[in-house]
């Protein structure tokens, strides 16, 4: 459904005008030379950068432009409805388009637009892969218009991170993205920035970024001292603790609480008299120890690659490597899975994607499933959902649930289906949501003497992602997948001629290495054999760099030499072949109905259920949906089990299969509710995670102040009367108090170095105010005679600098040990509930507290550490 605009207003009617003012300047377009468009997008940037506000000419122009690079460089023509799509984003909103209507391409016209003004704009995916290609691939419509096209990799060094986002158009990674944030708030020179000021970024895979992953913060860590002793011992007491008899377990929250009797046969297991104890505290460990054993398994939430554990991502199906489940969870699973090295972390930097997007101007997403989460977009992000429709009608037929008994049935059901499948020819994508289902499934259709490829988040699988993908629509094949299947390659009925093309020529030049004698019908081998005959190191060549030399078969702008232009020309003979092939196949499995889907369990969120769905019928072809589910699934036990085995009961049903309308509106009835729960987790952890972003920006500011200076007198002094400030303040205070006053060792040492006893400070106490004055000008000759002297000596600029660190040195300890208290402290207030009391108020206004005993013991350690400490200075004589 096409969302409606006010008075009865469709999208289409909202960018009509601005449509056909594109489609009319591209007729002025056609007949210009690649150069004329250059020039035409330097106009452009010359009026953008005149300009307060958007005009609306320029936006039709660029978008014109774009449709034209386009043409010319990828020998794709944007659709009026992608070019619509392209009109949501600049607005800043979120474009929902289901599968293969061309998001990718839909990006690079309002990417340009905003280019234009000079400052960067970051186009966001969710791995290295997807950055890489649509940087090459959409990168050549933007430099043939002029543009510099930025691209970040994760193994990138800051210098080349820094040249990339320097550029117009920057293809980067969500994590690299925020880490890249992270790390140059951690920096001691400007010349060590990588990223400059942010001003548009559109977000691919819009809900996975901003949703799947808003719950979990990303951290910058350094490892710590652990007690790993209590892990295992925590893990060995975990076994001898019964369900229901020692814990509870809550499978909704994720939450396991140990009962009384838990609790004495745990004091008994340990030895201790309170697990509670402050000072020796086991519960944590426990209830760790608890939760590893009981709610996280290997193959569904993590695979064991070496020796590390590496967390499965639930939404997507992917590994993520490098992160780690938080408050000592991670290590109770690797003391579960007996690693024996096991390592404790402390946060120096975190933020929440939540936080982090909010720092743009501006931005804007794309995805094909976000409007069951329009509320939640709307409510934190300020991201309006329009929904976009097909170029084509949609096609596709999403049958009911077929809802089994038990597992056993549903498998078999499903493997059957499979088998009826394969023997018309029917292509099958079969989508599981773990990797152990997977491996079922797999080992199921061997017993029936099925062939399939199977996908899933182990390492040798991943390798053949995109491969396995895109042959996922050809006759008879039949393919297991988890979540990831389908990111960033499309299923192409018939299967991808590219891909086949490739894979060939792969074949035919390892048969080459070998020296075999060979000859495909219809291909030309004669020029490539004579080649490698004349020039025999280009065997050794092509045994030890196959896989680079065959990035020839995407080109780009790079200029080829003979034997690349040999091995182009037979895949480009080879992709012909394919091409002709694969239409007369596509044709054929469209007559047997498309590609078939099938759902082995319904997921928390209907977003992945969609996303599972919309891989058949894609651009108008048919396909169809259906989900085999048993009332052993996660969801229905958890959520709707009892609800459907009452009704069964009641009706009397006996059968192995259920097919009703009612089941099946249960199922969406019980996957809103959780959706609800998780947005609700995620409002709560975004409300508290605010008091921090306040504190943060606070800490940032101050760091980026520090940066940007480079004489350090003002900013010394500015921290110095502070302190003398409130040390006046306490004086004052002590004095009509009547207290005894008794100085600290560094205040003594810090009057010492102002040329004032302590006897002066005592005489002076019913006179503060003509000792606060005193005190200031002391402080003033000072610092001033410390200037001269280094002056005179060596260079000022010495002092500065070292003063510089001073403040980053205290600044950044201050911040990590603050983080780590507001850690303790919303661990402290989660519990006032119980008092009545409401848990966020007393976070709030503690968290304030403890930002201002962090300033002032970060301000007071600086000023000391200023004047108290000496730098060595090297004698020039």
């Amino acid at each position: 459904m096409i969302k409606l605009f006010p008075q009865g207003k469709t999208i289409w009617d909202e960018y009509k005008q601005t449509l056909n003012n594109i489609n009319d300047i591209e007729k002025e377009l056609i007949s210009l030379s690649d150069s004329e468009l250059k020039s035409r997008t330097l106009k452009l940037k010359y009026f953008a950068s005149k300009e307060d506000k958007e005009d609306k000419n320029i936006l039709a122009e660029g978008f014109a432009l774009t449709r034209e690079a386009s043409k010319r460089t990828i020998n794709l023509r944007q659709y009026d409805v992608q070019l619509l799509g392209g009109l949501v984003l600049n607005d800043g909103k979120i474009a929902e388009m289901k599968t293969g209507e061309g998001k990718t391409l839909v990006s690079t016209a309002p990417a340009l637009f905003n280019s234009l003004s000079g400052r960067g704009v970051h186009i966001v995916t969710i791995n290295d892969y997807l950055a890489k290609r649509d940087a090459e691939w959409m990168g050549q419509i933007h430099r043939l218009l002029g543009l510099k096209v930025g691209l970040i990799q994760s193994e990138m060094v800051p210098e080349e991170r820094k040249i990339n986002y320097s550029r117009d158009i920057i293809y980067v990674t969500n994590a690299d993205l925020v880490f890249d944030f992270l790390k140059d708030n951690m920096v001691t020179d400007k010349k060590e920035l990588v990223q400059n000021s942010f001003n548009f970024c559109i977000i691919d895979e819009v809900d996975s970024i901003l949703i799947d992953e808003a719950r979990t913060p990303l951290i910058i860590s350094r490892e710590s001292v652990l007690l790993v002793e209590k892990y295992f011992k925590a893990n060995e007491v975990s076994k001898y603790l019964e369900d229901k008899k020692h814990f509870e377990i809550d499978e909704k929250a994720k939450r396991i609480s140990l009962t009384e009797k838990g609790l004495d046969r745990t004091k008994l297991l340990l030895k201790v008299d309170d697990p509670y104890s402050i000072q020796d505290p086991w519960i944590p460990y426990i209830l760790n120890a608890l939760k590893a054993r009981y709610l996280f398994f290997c193959d569904i939430h993590y695979i064991i690659k070496g020796k590390d554990i590496v967390i499965i991502d639930e939404f997507t199906g992917r590994i993520m490597e490098g992160r780690k489940w938080g408050d000592g969870l991670h290590q109770a699973i690797e003391a579960k899975e007996n690693i024996q090295v096991l390592t404790g972390s402390e946060t120096l930097a975190s933020i929440t994607y939540q936080n982090f997007f909010r720092l743009y101007p501006k931005i804007s997403g794309m995805t094909g499933t976000a409007k069951t989460e329009e509320l939640e977009f709307e409510n934190i992000y300020d991201l309006p959902v329009s929904v976009l429709p097909t170029y084509e009608k949609m096609k596709r037929q999403d049958d009911l649930d077929f809802i089994f008994i038990d597992e056993i049935s549903k498998w078999r059901a499903i493997a059957q289906e499979c088998l009826k499948m394969y023997s018309t020819g029917r292509p099958v994508l079969v989508g599981t949501t773990t990797i152990q289902n997977s491996e079922i499934l797999s080992q199921l259709l061997v017993t029936y003497s099925v062939p399939h490829q199977l996908l899933n988040a182990k390492p040798e699988n991943v390798r053949k992602e995109s491969w396995i993908v895109s042959q996922a629509g050809c006759l008879n094949s039949i393919t297991i997948a988890t979540n990831m299947a389908g990111r960033g390659t499309d299923i192409l009925l018939g299967g991808n001629p590219e891909f086949k093309a490739a894979e060939s020529t792969r074949f035919i030049l390892n048969k080459l290495i070998g020296k075999d004698k060979f000859f495909i019908p219809g291909i030309n081998l004669i020029k490539l054999k004579r080649a490698l005959k004349k020039n025999p190191k280009l065997f050794v060549d092509l045994q030890k760099n196959l896989s680079t030399l065959l990035t020839v078969l995407d080109v780009g702008d790079r200029k080829l030499n003979m034997f690349d232009k040999l091995i182009f020309n037979l895949n480009s003979q080879l992709l012909t072949k394919y091409k002709k092939k694969t239409k007369e196949e596509s044709e054929l499995v469209k007559s047997l109905g498309g590609l078939y889907v099938i759902g082995t369990e319904r997921h928390e969120s209907r977003r992945i259920d969609n996303q599972l769905r919309g891989r058949a019928g894609r651009q108008g072809n048919p396909g169809s949906s259906r989900f085999f589910l048993s009332l052993n699934d996660p969801l229905i036990r958890i959520f709707g089990g009892d609800k459907i085995q009452e009704t069964m009961q009641k009706l009397k049903i006996e059968s192995e299969i259920l097919d009703s309308k009612f089941l099946s509106d249960s199922l969406n009835s019980a996957q809103q509710k959780v959706e609800g729960f998780h947005y609700d987790q995620r409002k709560t952890l975004n409300k508290y995670d605010q008091v921090l972003d306040k504190q943060r920006k606070v800490i940032y500011y101050l760091r980026e102040k520090v940066l940007s200076t480079t004489i350090m007198r003002d900013l010394v002094m500015e921290f110095s009367e502070g302190f003398l400030d409130d040390f006046i303040e306490y004086l004052d205070l002590q004095n009509k108090k009547g207290n005894n006053i008794t100085l600290s060792k560094r205040i003594v040492s810090l009057l010492n170095r102002l040329s004032i006893s302590n006897g002066m400070i005592y005489d002076n106490l019913e006179r503060l105010p003509k000792l606060k004055k005193f005190l200031y000008e002391q402080l003033w000759a000072s610092y001033a005679c410390k200037e001269f002297r280094y002056s005179c000596s060596t260079d000022s600029r010495v002092l500065d600098r070292y003063n510089q660190l001073i403040f980053f040195r205290y600044i950044d300890f201050f911040w990590f040990k603050h983080l780590e208290n507001m850690s303790f402290l919303l661990d402290a207030t989660s519990w006032e509930g119980y008092a009545q009391k409401d848990p966020f108020l007393q976070y709030d206004e503690s968290a304030a507290k403890l930002l201002n005993y962090t300033l002032k013991d970060c301000r007071d350690s600086i000023v000391f550490d200023i004047f108290i400490s000496n730098l060595i200075l090297t004698d020039n004589n």
